[in-house]
C-alpha cells in the first residue's frame, strides 16, 4: 500500500488461453486448440479484445474500489481442477512438451509449452 497517498492502485490481469497467430503455427494447431478449448467452461479460447476490455475496466473509474488483485480472465479454468487432464490432452495430440519429452502425470506445468 505504498502507492496509496499517490491514488495508485496495483491489480493485475491473468488471461486464460487467447487465439494468437502463436496458435496456428504447427501442423496439428486446430486438433490442440479443440483438445485445449474442451478443458475451459465455455469450450473456446478467448480474443484479444475481451482481456483488453477487462485491462480497460481494472484503468477506469469503475474499478476505483479495486486494488491488490488478481482478475483471472479464464472462462473459469483457474478455478477448476483441469490441471491432471493435460497430461492426457498431450497424450492425444503429441504437442506438451519440453525438450522434446512427453509431461507425465507428476510433473510440474510451470514453464511447459504447447
Amino acid at each position: 500500500m505504498d502507492l496509496k497517498n499517490r491514488r495508485i492502485r496495483v491489480n493485475a490481469l491473468s488471461p486464460g488461453y487467447i487465439d494468437a497467430p502463436l496458435w496456428h503455427s504447427t501442423a496439428d494447431a486446430e486438433q490442440l486448440i479443440e483438445t485445449i478449448s474442451k478443458t475451459v467452461p465455455f469450450e473456446r479460447f478467448g480474443t484479444a479484445d475481451e482481456i483488453a476490455s477487462a485491462a480497460a475496466f481494472l484503468a477506469s473509474e469503475d474499478s476505483s474500489y479495486i486494488t491488490g488483485t488478481e482478475l483471472f480472465v479464464d472462462w473459469g479454468f483457474a478455478n477448476l481442477s483441469v490441471l491432471p487432464m493435460l497430461p492426457r490432452c498431450a497424450a492425444a495430440t503429441g504437442s506438451m512438451s519440453r525438450s522434446s519429452r512427453t509431461l507425465s502425470h507428476n510433473e510440474d506445468y510451470n514453464g511447459f509449452r504447447f
